[in-house]
This record gives structure tokens, sequence and C-alpha cells, in this order.
């Protein structure tokens, strides 16, 4: 009898115990997803809070973290709130990304989003800031960051929009050696992280926990580790 009331009392205590997991979407950057798997990955820990992270292209990811069938986004500008409310913005940026222009003619000049107009324009599907900044241009979008920058190689677009960081490791890795960045940057923005609103009650722990990471120098070491793996 009393190894009867042992086992019943493991079956219903272990639940208690076992570790929470989150679900998290992002975009198919690969070496942004390096980066921040490594940085999310520490902050969930210091919780008590496993973590996965699906890949999918970057549309999918914020429909599915918006919709809640996931846990939240790892990383997105914080103007995606206006379109996906049911994301909550955590508080600290942890990242400041540069969006960038790309093309093989090393001699067009930029001053901002204006001066796209008169070319034929390609930006990676999803990718919420070009697609709102390119809104009335010819541009095209295209569903994965290897077949964006093939498509200017063959010449298909005279200019590329993607995150600047990444872009020399896209570069690097798909062997295209004649294409140039176009400077200055188009954007700069603050780079978040976002929780499903059913997790409201994770948001200031988490963004305390981003600010000891900063504090730390431990976002900035992830970062340069990974990039300097690529370079």
């Amino acid at each position: 009898m009393k190894n009867l009331i042992l086992i019943i009392c493991l079956f219903v205590t272990a639940p208690l115990h076992a570790q929470q997991t989150l679900v998290f979407s992002t975009l198919d950057l690969n070496f942004m997803v390096k980066i921040n798997r490594l940085i999310f990955t520490e902050v969930y820990q210091r919780l008590g809070i496993d973590i996965v992270i699906q890949i999918h292209p970057a549309e999918r990811a914020l429909h599915l973290a918006n919709s809640g069938a996931v846990d939240g986004d790892l990383i997105r500008a914080a103007m995606v709130s206006r379109i996906a409310p049911n994301l909550i913005r955590i508080p600290t940026s942890f990242f400041q990304g540069k969006t960038s222009a790309f093309s093989k003619n090393k001699n067009i000049v930029l001053k901002g989003w204006q001066d796209l107009k008169p070319y034929r324009v390609a930006i990676l599907r999803g990718h919420k800031i070009a697609e709102i900044k390119t809104r009335g241009l010819n541009v095209e979008a295209i569903n994965t960051p290897e077949e964006l920058f093939y498509f200017l190689d063959r010449g298909r677009a005279d200019i590329v929009i993607f995150p600047y960081i990444i872009a020399p490791a896209y570069l690097k890795k798909l062997k295209l050696n004649n294409i140039y960045t176009l400077s200055p940057p188009l954007e700069e923005a603050s780079l978040y992280h976002f929780l499903h609103k059913k997790h409201a009650n994770l948001v200031p722990k988490v963004d305390h926990i981003i600010q000891q990471l900063l504090k730390e120098g431990f976002i900035d070491n992830m970062t340069q580790q990974v990039l300097a793996e690529i370079k």
C-alpha cells in the first residue's frame, strides 16, 4: 500500500517540477539566428525556461508569433507592434540594426529610400521595414537571403535591401565577390524581442535579464564570436 501511494505521489508531483519550454519563431537569417540563439538561450535559462527556435520565412514567422501558435518572435524592429498587436515588445533593445542597399554597381549614390525610385529593387519577403519603405516602387519580394542575392547577381534587380551586419557572411557563403554595399545605410533601427500577450507576466523579468546581459557585455561578446567565425 505504501508503495502504491509513493507511485501515485510521483505521478502527481512530477509535472510541477517539469521545466517550462517556450517556442519562438524567427526569420530565416542563418547567421543572425546563431547570435540570437546564444543570447536567448542564456536569457531564458536564467529564468529556468528552455526555448525552442523555429525558423520560417519572415512573413510566416511573424504570423505564427502574432497568432499565438508560438510564444513570440525572437527579434524584430519596434514598428512590428503596429502590425502584430498580440505581441508585446520587451522594452530594452539589445541590438542596433542597419538596413543597407547592395548592388553590382558600386557607383550608385543613395541618400535615402526615395533615391531607389529609378531602380529595380528586390527585398526579403517579410522584412517589414523594407516592405513599408519601398511601397510604390518597382520592387519584388524574394523568399530567402540566398535567392535574394542570386536574384541580384543574375541581373534581375539593380539593388537589393538587406540587414548590413550579416550581408558579408551571405556573400562569402555564396561566393559573390562582385556585389557592393552602398553607403550610407538606408535605415538604422533598434531591434527588440517580442513575447505573445499570453506571456505578459514574463515581460519585466525578460527585460531585466536583457539589461543584465548588456551590462555584462554578454550580448556583444556573443555577436562578435559568431561574426568572427564567418569572416
